[in-house]
């Protein structure tokens, strides 16, 4: 019979595509394929039913997409883009052409009328063929399903990657289409197993996701899930396939949508390790699931409320129990949250889900300092539970990492950070391999600010990008901005700073992370003397102190708000607020905002010329440096002390301390102490040897210094050798890379050199 399809024609009696003058021979497999296609329109095959039925034996996936290739280039207009071969992601490949049946006598002359007024048994035989043709159309399908169900085998511990549930239209609200998702996500990420099951949470279409995620494992398992509702029952047909296989399509039924998802996880819960997920026929499902909404809206107590109403009646609801731990910590009832915790450790819940409860405890001991007993806890933990999936570990070996970095053993820290990420795919968890490069690059800056810092905080940024978390980003570049900061690249960490400032706004992120960046600017704009700019920076941070009522912002707020004063003199003002910011971070345990008032008292002490005070106070506050892992803050102090025994003469001790610090300081790759500590070298000399001063600045031109105060220096040391006209060059490029902080002595200085000459 003649077809014509499209914009060509099929005789499927031998096999002969006619595209214009154009004859084209199908192989006989490529007819075959065909064949079969147009006897099956509109039905999505997978490639399993093709192996059967066109080919009859096992054949690779790649024959079958050879031929399905070959076949469109000869019938598709574009075979880059199918019109008539249609392939599903995931499901398989539908034939969807225009067709319809010609004779081929339509063409012929009146001399073909009378042939075909001859051949007219034979049109009644070819109309009689199209009916029965029609017939299996229909039925063809149907009988297949019954004779031949399409189902195979899962293997266990095989990844899957679950879709959100779509519900048919006035099914379900939106609201509880969002908890339902969560809740089943929630809970299959509990599991030990986490890892095997993935989630779109990239917020794309599930194509995408799906795209991605075959590329990267192409035996990889999707499953969808299509929930309509009949009466008071929910029914959902959950479908998973292996790119355009369908390996298990499975029917469940439920009365609520809480015991729709446990089925739902109970399946894939099966599928891997045979675990059983805790079934309680007593649960409460509009109450659990409203209390799911309180927690999605941070509405702490009105889940509180609820989660403990849900335990009152049945104490043995294992996962509102979880959920009700989860409540106590974002209310600081940390004991309270741990008494829960410890509760689910005595019941079967603990089985599948260790790992998590354990990481939970640890969230609350971080919350009460106790980083010794973390360390015991986990390193017990994961001696005594070898068969936890890969992922649950990594999180564990870097909560173990985080620990041993708040007890200063870096070195155990530094093991577990690389440890945690050896055996996990970094393109499907980038967010641990973010966490390890950040927490590698944190350790190293203790000791160095140098390229191979700079390597480490940049690993961690592409992985926060692959992530597309913006969140890490910021956090990440505000580190990097830093970094570059201290090795006197100004330029290129301000638009580090601006790009971390300008992610956190993105999310509108009022948060501690937006605070600290923030305080970074402001850091920035003070040393360069941009001043209003930096007291605007200084409000912002105090705005979100207050809305989000932060004491560690506060402490950042004050910090800045007592340097500007400072430049401006207020010298009692600072004392005060300085012994204030010092009682507050003490009382808050914020052990870096102690030492950050520490620098800030030594510039003061500094700023007053208080000779009389400043050795007892640095003694006494320096013992704070005296642990490890400080190691290269104690620089700083160094630096003060030579700075004090430069201002009372003492050149003899300032210059050895310098030559201590100038040292530490190039190991480290630390370009900003080095800078100011041979800028107050310079100064140490700049009264008995000019030469000796102007030579220590030239050479410190290779670490592109701060302009400020090292521009003020080397002209005062080219004016007392008496070159005047590049000392006044210097002193009006200084007039302008100081702004708001040039002080009227420098101005004098400028005055005098421009009337001698």
């Amino acid at each position: 019979m003649h077809f014509k399809i499209n914009d060509f024609s099929y005789n499927d009696s031998n096999g002969q595509v006619t595209k214009g003058q154009e004859k084209i021979q199908l192989t006989k497999i490529q007819k075959k394929l065909f064949d079969y296609f147009l006897a099956h329109p509109k039905t999505t095959l997978s490639k399993q039913t093709l192996m059967d039925e066109v080919w009859g034996r096992t054949v690779t996936e790649n024959s079958i997409e050879k031929t399905l290739s070959k076949l469109r280039n000869i019938i598709e207009d574009n075979p880059l883009k199918p019109e008539i071969l249609i392939t599903h992601f995931g499901h398989g490949i539908s034939f969807e052409g225009k067709v319809s049946c010609i004779n081929e006598q339509e063409s012929k002359t009146n001399e073909s009328e009378k042939s075909n007024h001859k051949n007219q048994p034979k049109l009644l035989f070819a109309l009689i063929a199209l009916v029965l043709m029609a017939l299996l159309w229909i039925f063809y399908p149907f009988n297949q399903k019954q004779q031949k169900p399409i189902m195979q085998s899962i293997a266990k511990n095989q990844r899957i990657l679950v879709l959100p549930m779509e519900f048919k239209a006035g099914s379900v609200n939106q609201k509880d289409e969002k908890n339902i998702n969560h809740l089943m996500q929630s809970e299959l990420t509990q599991l030990d197993s986490e890892g095997v099951v993935l989630f779109n949470n990239e917020g794309v279409n599930n194509n995408k996701v799906l795209n991605k995620h075959w590329q990267i494992d192409n035996s990889l398992i999707f499953m969808q899930t299509r929930v309509s509702k009949n009466g008071a029952i929910y029914d959902a047909v959950v479908e998973l396939s292996n790119g355009v296989n369908t390996l298990k399509k499975v029917k469940i039924s439920a009365t609520n949508l809480l015991d729709l998802a446990t089925a739902q996880t109970q399946l894939i819960s099966d599928l891997h390790q045979g675990v059983t997920i805790d079934k309680n026929n007593n649960k409460e499902p509009d109450k659990y699931l409203q209390a799911l909404d309180f927690i999605e809206n941070k509405k702490w107590q009105s889940a509180q409320k609820l989660l403990e109403e849900i335990l009152d009646n049945n104490d043995k609801d294992f996962q509102a129990r979880f959920s009700l731990a989860q409540v106590y910590y974002e209310l600081k009832a940390f004991d309270k949250a741990i008494a829960q915790l410890q509760t689910l450790k005595s019941t079967s819940y603990y089985r599948n889900h260790s790992a998590q409860i354990e990481l939970e405890l640890t969230e609350n001991f971080i919350r009460q300092d106790k980083h010794k007993k973390i360390i015991a806890d986990l390193t017990a933990y994961l001696s005594s539970h070898l068969s936890i999936g890969k992922v649950k570990k990594a999180k564990i070996m870097q909560r173990l990492a985080d620990a041993y970095v708040a007890v200063g053993n870096t070195a155990e820290a530094l093991k577990f950070y690389k440890q945690s990420v050896l055996d996990i795919n970094d393109k499907l968890f980038p967010e641990y391999f973010t966490r390890s490069y950040f927490g590698q690059a944190r350790i190293a800056n203790q000791v160095s600010t140098g390229k191979g810092v700079y390597e480490l905080f940049s690993k961690a940024l592409h992985y926060a990008k692959q992530e597309n978390n913006i969140a890490h980003q910021a956090t990440i570049l505000d580190s990097l901005s830093v970094l570059l900061f201290h090795s006197n690249q100004w330029q290129k960490g301000l638009q580090l700073k601006r790009e971390s400032i300008a992610l956190m706004e993105l999310i509108d992120d009022k948060s501690i992370a937006m605070g600290t960046g923030l305080g970074v600017l402001a850091s920035y704009l003070l040393e360069r003397g941009l001043f209003n700019e930096g007291r605007e920076v200084v409000d912002r941070i105090k705005n979100i102190a207050d809305e989000i009522k932060s004491d560690h912002l506060t402490l950042i707020y004050n910090h800045y708000d007592i340097s500007l004063e400072m430049n401006a003199g207020n010298f009692d003002y600072c004392q005060r607020e300085i012994d204030k910011e010092f009682a507050l971070a003490k009382k808050i345990n914020d052990f870096a905002m102690m030492l950050n008032n520490v620098f800030l008292q030594m510039e003061l002490l500094l700023a007053r010329k208080d000779t009389l005070n400043f050795l007892s106070i640095w003694q006494e506050k320096n013992k704070l440096f005296q642990q490890p892992g400080l190691e290269r803050y104690q620089i700083f102090m160094d630096l003060y002390l030579a700075r004090y025994y430069e201002m009372v003469g003492n050149d003899e001790k300032a210059i050895e301390l310098i030559a201590k610090v100038s040292e530490l300081a190039k190991q480290s790759s630390d370009f900003k102490f080095l800078s100011d500590a041979q800028v107050t070298l310079a100064k140490i000399y700049l009264q008995s040897n000019p030469q000796k001063a102007l030579d220590i600045l030239m050479a410190l031109e290779q670490y592109n210094p701060n302009p400020n105060p090292y521009l003020e220096v080397k002209a005062k040391a080219l004016a007392k050798l008496d070159k005047k006209t590049q000392a006044l060059s210097l002193m009006m490029e200084a007039k302008a890379a100081y702004n708001e902080a040039w002080k009227p002595e420098n101005q004098a200085l400028l005055e005098e050199l421009q009337q001698s000459i």
